[in-house]
């Protein structure tokens, strides 16, 4: 997934230097006072092993995507942050994104969605792809909003535990876009992902562990 993603952002900027049929776009966001939440739910066992928690979470993403033709769209994504644990956890995120443009009017536009996703921190990786819509509301030629939803099932890996290949995972996006001249922009929004995955190590199964993260954005967008 890094390699493709890594592939995948000088394609993009190549096509959005040279292409003439649809703009093309680039992102900085930075999540403003994330968090990561973590709920434990205790196996019928009844060890009392995980503990429930409330972290700080940093994230800055780089995006970036173009529409490549009337119907096809894709972008790539890159977050790197820290997770305010003691000791703080590095943590970055890799995704690339295909879309598919089933509603097409003036001021609505309707996508389908696929993105393979990499979440991975000092301690454990979540790999999964996602399926979705996204849905993006124009106000005016300056003024837009984007709201997007996709699912799936992950694979979770924690160092000294085994994998768990069904986790449900889920992601929410938001983002009102204003531009301030004719390729700069402003972004605010909000995103939340979330997934539940089983606690097992070599002995027995712990439980269930939820966790969910994310939090409002602040960003700035360029149109090519």
């Amino acid at each position: 997934m890094r390699n493709l993603v890594a592939l995948l952002v000088p394609v993009l900027l190549f096509l959005m230097a040279t292409s003439t049929q649809a703009a093309a776009v680039g992102y900085l966001d930075i999540l403003a006072g994330g968090v990561v939440e973590q709920e434990a739910q205790a196996s019928a066992n009844g060890l009392d092993i995980l503990k429930d928690g409330e972290y700080g979470l940093d994230i800055t993403l780089v995006s970036a995507g173009t529409m490549l033709s009337d119907r096809i769209k894709i972008g790539a994504e890159y977050g790197g942050g820290r997770i305010k644990k003691i000791p703080r956890e590095a943590v970055s995120l890799w995704s690339v994104k295909v879309g598919y443009r089933l509603v097409d009017k003036l001021a609505f536009k309707l996508d389908a969605m696929v993105a393979p996703l990499i979440i991975d921190t000092e301690n454990s990786m979540l790999r999964t792809t996602l399926g979705g819509l996204e849905a993006i509301v124009y106000f005016s030629t300056k003024l837009f909003f984007n709201v997007s939803y996709v699912l799936g099932n992950a694979t979770y890996e924690q160092n000294g535990l085994n994998k768990d290949q069904a986790v449900p995972i889920s992601f929410f996006r938001t983002k009102l876009h204003y531009f301030l001249t004719e390729n700069w922009g402003a972004v605010a929004g909000y995103s939340w992902l979330k997934y539940e995955f089983n606690v097992i190590n070599p002995a027995l199964d712990l439980g269930k562990m939820e966790v969910g993260f994310g939090g409002p954005t602040l960003g700035l967008i360029y149109k090519f």
